[in-house]
């Protein structure tokens, strides 16, 4: 409970730094405490998103997804690109468990939408994964590996260990469909070494 209790305090505290950062270059169509009310109502919508989902059933996860969208949409009026594109990712994964993958793709396509071109290449590099994995779930391999390739690509681009370590575990995962249990065990591995860098990084 205390493990759960800090890691959702470190995320409020990384939300609410990332929002702070986009505020300087958001409409002056709002006032300041009218950008910071939506910010918190943003940052709130987003823990019960989250909290929904941890409920695992089809409905509440349904609701999540709904809560994830329209939170999605805030932060990108916040010009906070990070979160849009998190919550996006989220919208995706619950959509592919629900069963629906071409409503998976689309949010997925949306999210690489709205990244810059020369920016944000560990947000790239988490969703092309996630496109990668989708489209293995599809059967198309070609495409899987295009995904995975450009996941890889981006994530040597930033310094961002959880954003290499999604990368390598798309890899990962590809290989082992494939049945090339050498390359698979060998992109787990280093998955994991970088998991636990995020680990660390995070203490």
């Amino acid at each position: 409970m205390k493990k759960t209790q800090s890691i959702l305090s470190l995320l409020c505290f990384v939300l609410i730094v990332f929002s702070q950062l986009a505020l300087a270059q958001f409409s002056n169509n709002f006032s300041t405490n009218q950008i910071e009310e939506i910010t918190k109502e943003a940052i709130q919508s987003q823990f019960q998103a989250r909290k929904l989902s941890l409920e695992w059933n089809r409905n509440s996860i349904s609701e999540a997804i709904e809560i994830y969208t329209t939170t999605a949409e805030t932060w990108k009026k916040l010009n906070n690109i990070s979160n849009a594109v998190a919550c996006l990712r989220e919208t995706a994964r619950f959509w592919l468990v629900l069963g629906d993958k071409q409503k998976s793709e689309q949010s997925l396509l949306s999210a690489l939408r709205i990244l810059p071109k020369n920016e944000f290449n560990d947000e790239k590099a988490k969703v092309y994964s996630q496109l990668s994995l989708l489209f293995l779930e599809k059967g198309q391999i070609s495409k899987s590996q295009s995904f995975f390739e450009k996941a890889q690509n981006f994530a040597q681009k930033t310094n961002s260990p959880s954003a290499k370590a999604i990368a390598l575990y798309s890899a990962g995962e590809f290989y082992y469909y494939r049945d090339d249990l050498i390359n698979s065990r060998n992109y787990y591995q280093k998955a994991l070494e970088q998991w636990q860098i995020a680990k660390d990084y995070l203490r």
